[in-house]
């Protein structure tokens, strides 16, 4: 409630540009839930500097490691690009770009684009390595765990970080409408 209080002069704006250009960022909280040891995966997609998109949801399975519940985030969150795309082609809007995809974690974007890793992740259910196959529509980046937006949908900040993330996103002071 404190937050809600907190935040009720704050909003997203949009603004008209030329070039059209989407990013994610992705990222969970491997366990994070004390009584069935699920993660929470999150992310963001941004249109240009506001967001447009974001989820944040616990994940079906429990992962066995932090490799796995990674490479399930980044699935998800690139199921969610694909879609994205495939709306913004149905509305006439080409992208400009390919989506780049930020996450902090190397050891799941090397799983994502090298097949050799198999036999060390045959644990980690199949339907997610389609991610394989999605990588050369859209390019998976790594970012620092400070810069990692979608940090604020999957676990508990410190203020400071809060509010660096929170400016990330680009929230602004709404105008008094009164």
């Amino acid at each position: 409630m404190r937050y809600i209080k907190g935040t009720t002069t704050l909003g997203l704006f949009y603004f008209s540009s030329k070039k059209i250009e989407i990013v994610g960022y992705s990222d969970n909280d491997w366990g994070g839930d004390s009584d069935e040891r699920k993660s929470t995966s999150g992310h963001y997609f941004m249109l240009g500097k506001t967001v447009c998109l974001w989820s944040s949801k616990k994940q079906l399975i429990i992962a066995l490691s932090t490799c796995e519940v990674e490479h399930v985030t980044v699935a998800t969150s690139t199921c969610q690009s694909v879609w994205l795309s495939n709306i913004m082609t149905q509305i006439g809007i080409n992208l400009d770009v390919l989506i780049n995809i930020y996450f902090d974690n190397v050891s799941a974007i090397n799983l994502a684009k090298n097949s050799v890793f198999h036999q060390r992740s045959k644990h980690i259910d199949f339907r997610y390595h389609f991610l394989r196959d999605q990588v050369r529509k859209n390019k998976l980046e790594y970012c620092t765990s400070e810069d990692q937006i979608s940090d604020i949908l999957t676990m508990p900040l410190k203020i400071d970080a809060f509010i660096k993330l929170r400016d990330l996103l680009d929230m602004k002071v709404v105008p008094n409408q009164n």
